[in-house]
């Protein structure tokens, strides 16, 4: 396939600025080149150093007052609270966020969380046996700001409702007693890329104050696997979280990091990402929810923990083979529709809580949209995910008319659809592919930081750009572009789907690792993209590629 290597920004880089920038910080000429590519100058500061002071007032939302005035009136009369939620790794974590929260201010409340049968949001049946549970309080999070049937039926059966919500807004909203969204039409709040559970950890910090950080573990595994831009304010959840994981993390995540095997070193960004939230995840694709929150809530005693922690990593396992499967027969499937701009395939056997991670496998295959989709209770449910620059939600939007629900942002969704109207679908987002972008949206890009020389690459270069972390969507792990590089040496690894290289160029040779691709592939010369790390071995440094070559 071909690559196009493009860099990941425009913003200027001129000597001037750059050396202004490597005194101000006390940093070398390259790491001062590769902030620019992230962030403003303006910005730099904040950046390398974040801050929970850097953080905004709660309260700044346009309905913060009115949500904490109405959910502190609940506690105080006893009344009792139900907290509605979604069934992946940031619904999960922010209904456990405000749980523990309103538990500790004496709240009575409860937690409901869809199964995947279920399907995603607020649901009448899930309103009526909310409803039944003596609730007159309803608080959602990680949804609810596409509910507003559902929302007019809990007020009908007398409760009040609090949605908190980090998804797209439709035009007219629900009819809530208050609503907290950073991407609501005339929000006040300054960061509109929180996660759901963002959103809940910002209420919780509304209601309980300083008390609420003993949470922002749980916060970060919220932000980072929903995989919303780790810059501004994520940044800072993410970078805190991320070091009280290390320290003293609540005892659910312990446990979790424990089975898990992920506490030999010290957990990043990529060890949640990879680590922790496919487990959690693992327990609404495969099984229940539930499983996962009772974990991540830390309440039962050690051996149940313990217990749900093992369980959440078999049907990771589980969820890891269903997801081969699924990608095997999408890949094949997907050869019939190799000239099209977008692939919709359905497979009435596929499940319907794993066909969003084959869709990104896809995505990355083919470099266009692929839309997945299994078959339950009457209707085609599938999820969505895409290439950059191509926004699968507005796609969707403009075709809702064929849609029975939709929700999601510019890079995933979730939908669903009659069985009649999915051919309509296909034939529909292949004109509006056509319609609104250019071919080159559909060619695959490498994003890189910097073009430089294998000379360049030390150890303190890598050291430096440590400063950088953590990583993840909006502030990805550097990659560098090493143009006409020799291989001057290949072997297979692992079962000969990875190759090890030795590299040189300009009289530096180095190791590489090249992931993904067979000996054959490798040309004795090439382009290399690069992510350069310390080899914890031998203290060498090593190049990770992540593309071979155009």
């Amino acid at each position: 396939m071909r690559v196009i290597f493009k860099k990941r920004n425009n913003i200027p880089t001129d000597t001037e600025t750059v050396r202004r920038i490597a005194e101000t910080f006390n940093l070398s000429g390259k790491l001062a080149e590769l902030l620019l590519v992230r962030c403003i100058p303006e910005e730099i500061g904040a950046f390398l150093n974040p801050d929970i002071r850097n953080m905004h007032d709660p309260f700044l939302f346009y309905d913060m007052k009115t949500a904490v005035q109405i959910i502190s009136a609940h506690i105080s009369d006893g009344k009792k609270i139900a907290i509605f939620g979604d069934y992946d790794s940031d619904g999960v974590s922010a209904a456990a966020i405000l749980y523990l929260t309103l538990k500790k201010m004496n709240a009575d409340v409860s937690v409901f969380l869809p199964s995947r049968s279920e399907g995603y949001g607020l649901s009448l049946t899930a309103v009526s046996k909310i409803a039944q549970s003596g609730a007159e309080l309803l608080i959602t999070v990680d949804c609810g700001i596409s509910s507003a049937h559902e929302v007019r039926a809990a007020r009908e059966a007398g409760m009040a409702v609090v949605i908190t919500d980090h998804h797209e807004c439709p035009d007219e909203l629900p009819v809530a007693d208050a609503i907290l969204n950073p991407k609501r039409k005339g929000e006040t709040y300054p960061f509109r890329d929180l996660a759901g559970g963002g959103v809940a950890f910002k209420l919780a910090i509304a209601l309980a104050g300083k008390n609420a950080f003993e949470l922002i573990d749980l916060a970060a595994v919220a932000t980072i696997g929903d995989v919303v831009p780790l810059l501004g304010e994520n940044r800072i959840i993410a970078a805190k979280g991320l070091y009280k994981l290390n320290v003293a993390p609540i005892l659910g995540l312990d446990i979790l990091m424990e089975e898990a095997a992920l506490k030999k070193r010290p957990v990043d960004s990529e060890g949640i990402a990879f680590g922790l939230v496919p487990r959690i995840n693992a327990s609404g694709r495969m099984e229940d929810p539930r499983t996962a929150f009772e974990l991540l809530c830390g309440q039962k005693d050690r051996a149940q923990l313990e217990a749900f922690a093992k369980k959440l990593c078999a049907l990771n396992t589980k969820r890891q083979s269903v997801q081969e499967s699924i990608i095997k027969e999408g890949l094949f499937m997907a050869e019939a529709y190799a000239k099209e701009r977008v692939l919709v395939l359905q497979n009435d056997d596929w499940d319907t809580g794993i066909v969003g991670l084959a869709a990104s496998a896809l995505t990355g295959a083919f470099a266009k949209p692929a839309l997945l989709f299994g078959f339950r209770d009457g209707l085609y449910v599938g999820s969505a995910r895409s290439v950059p620059g191509v926004n699968i939600y507005e796609a969707l939007k403009n075709n809702e008319d064929l849609l029975e629900s939709f929700g999601g942002h510019a890079a995933a969704a979730g939908m669903s659809v009659k069985k009649e109207n999915l051919s309509r679908l296909r034939e529909a987002l292949k004109r509006y592919m056509l319609d609104n972008y250019a071919e080159e949206d559909f060619i695959k890009k490498a994003f890189y930081d910097m073009e430089t020389s294998l000379l360049e690459v030390t150890g303190d270069l890598v050291g430096e750009i440590k400063k950088l972390m953590p990583f993840g969507c909006g502030n990805e792990s550097v990659k560098l572009l090493l143009r006409e590089v020799d291989v001057i040496e290949k072997r297979p690894i692992g079962n000969g789907s990875h190759s090890r290289l030795r590299i040189a160029q300009g009289g530096a040779v180095m190791d590489a690792v090249a992931f993904k691709t067979k000996c054959d592939e490798i040309p004795a010369r090439m382009d290399v993209l690069a992510s350069p790390q310390i080899n914890d071995y031998n203290g060498n440094v090593e190049v990770v590629l992540d593309a071979i070559s155009i």
